[in-house]
């Protein structure tokens, strides 16, 4: 069995999506697990499902898997699905790049519906749930 590193993931993760320069140009920042109080919408915000890795049979093809979880918060629906259409771009079914884990890639696993997370005084938040399995094949 192989097991892939969760910081690594992250690493790798946040990399990918600071070296998409819509993402950077449409948000205030990417942030692992929670982004700091008060900040400025919209944003990215990504953390793993669960700390324990999934260990699925060898003949199945995959090693092992990892569940993920992208948050992307704004106050514009158009905004949110711009980022969301962005984070698509570079991470469905592309490889991680984890060094010498060269087979480590990413699955979009569920997109959960758009939905308004909150009304605030300066308007909706809207919140785009995307979930990722991060797995070594």
């Amino acid at each position: 069995w192989r097991v892939i590193n969760q910081n690594d993931v992250a690493r790798k993760l946040r990399s990918k999506l600071i070296a998409n320069s819509t993402i950077v140009s449409l948000t205030s920042g990417i942030y692992f697990i929670d982004a700091p109080q008060n900040q400025a919408y919209p944003y990215i915000s990504f953390f793993p499902v669960s700390g324990v890795p999934v260990q699925l049979q060898q003949g199945s093809g995959i090693l092992n898997m990892h569940a993920w979880q992208i948050d992307i918060w704004g106050q514009s629906a158009l905004t949110v699905n711009q980022i969301h259409t962005q984070i698509a771009t570079i991470l469905d079914n592309n490889a991680l790049g984890l060094g010498s884990l060269s087979e480590v890639a990413l699955k979009r696993s569920s997109i959960l519906p758009m939905m308004i997370e909150a009304t605030e005084q300066s308007g909706n938040v809207y919140h785009q749930p995307l979930e990722y399995v991060v797995y070594s094949r």
